[in-house]
């Protein structure tokens, strides 16, 4: 990416990183349906900042087939994805880890598999490589945010964060049909799925209570960041296509830990995080999202190794993987500062779990 592409990947990076933080403050005091015409009204400002508003020609020139396309990919990725991602986000669960993890990176690798289906893109394989790559970067960046972690996905709220990745299928949709209309058509396809996705979002606000003043403020925020995406991601998919515009999906990870690095010992206290491992993952994701986005065939970037470096990473993730398997899940010490004076029991204590037992001797 150069230039005008470069502006547009940070813009669409930013952007998702800002409606990432954003969203947990939106959690609980405002409805779903406000949250989702805020960023409908987002993507009409960034439509109208990418493309002018079609002549009539231009309208008439998209055809019916074409319209019925941009409605559908306009309510699934511009109303129906954000709708979701807010009716399934609660106070505090599931965990803003697995929230970030699946609402940004998995995002990017659902984008990714579209783009690799959409696109007969030379060296296809590697950039879906590259995407698992990045993906398995940003798991292991926000598993190490503490120790021990609460990023576990799907084990506690599976039908919540399934509704995360379904948001992201949606967003995909909406991608994939954006960037499949030919050139001349994009313009007034862009106008139908923003203006559609307003449309529906208005819509949703039948079955809303009425909004507080108070949280107006944050609604706007949120439009704003919404803006900064779309119109980040309508030029990357103008510009460069569906496959390597996902790249831009896996900064908002490495971008929250980066802030997270600043601020702590300052605003935040502490660090909540193991510096170590978070670096070695944000330099994963971000060398494999770097891959990904190579302008060329990205089998050029890793041509004379990829044989041997995917059967040595195949060979890796085989071991540990019987290696985990065989070894003890979780293991732990309790220590009483008091116990002479009571004397010690033969008790044995048993808790049972989601797919684990806990038990103390």
């Amino acid at each position: 990416m150069r230039g005008k592409g470069i502006i547009a990947a940070a813009a669409a990076a930013l952007g998702s990183t800002a409606l990432a933080l954003l969203q947990p403050g939106l959690t609980g005091g405002v409805a779903p349906a406000w949250v989702g015409v805020a960023g409908a009204v987002g993507a009409v400002v960034a439509t109208a900042a990418v493309f002018r508003l079609p002549a009539a020609r231009e309208w008439s020139s998209l055809g019916t087939a074409a319209i019925a396309r941009q409605v559908a990919g306009g309510a699934a990725g511009l109303a129906a994805a954000p709708l979701l991602v807010m009716a399934n986000r609660y106070t505090d669960a599931p965990s803003a880890s697995e929230a970030l993890f699946l609402t940004t990176a998995g995002w990017a690798f659902v984008a990714a598999a579209g783009g690799a289906l959409l696109e007969r893109r030379a060296g296809r394989p590697v950039s879906l490589m590259a995407a698992v790559s990045a993906l398995v970067g940003c798991a292991a960046l926000v598993a190490s945010w503490e120790f021990p972690s609460s990023f576990s996905p799907f084990v506690r709220f599976p039908r919540e964060e399934a509704a995360f990745l379904v948001a992201g299928a949606c967003w995909a949709l909406y991608s994939v049909l954006m960037a499949r209309e030919p050139a001349a058509a994009k313009r007034p396809a862009a106008w139908v799925a923003a203006l559609t996705g307003l449309v529906v979002s208005v819509a949703a606000l039948a079955f809303s209570g009425e909004l507080a003043r108070s949280e107006v403020p944050r609604l706007a925020a949120y439009a704003a960041a919404s803006a900064v995406f779309v119109a980040g991601w309508l030029v990357l998919l103008r510009d460069v296509g569906l496959m390597r515009s996902a790249a831009a999906l896996f900064a908002p990870p490495v971008l929250v830990t980066a802030l997270s690095w600043a601020a702590a010992g300052t605003i935040a206290g502490g660090q909540p995080m193991l510096l170590g491992r978070t670096a070695a993952a944000a330099a994963l994701a971000a060398v494999s999202a770097g891959v990904l986005a190579w302008p060329g065939p990205a089998a050029e970037v890793v041509q004379p190794v990829r044989r041997a470096v995917a059967l040595g990473a195949a060979v890796l993730a085989g071991a540990l993987a019987v290696a985990g398997l065989a070894a003890d899940a979780v293991g732990a010490s309790v220590s009483v500062p008091y116990a002479h004076l009571a004397p010690p029991t033969a008790e044995d204590g048993e808790f049972p779990g989601a797919g684990w037992t806990c038990k103390i001797v």
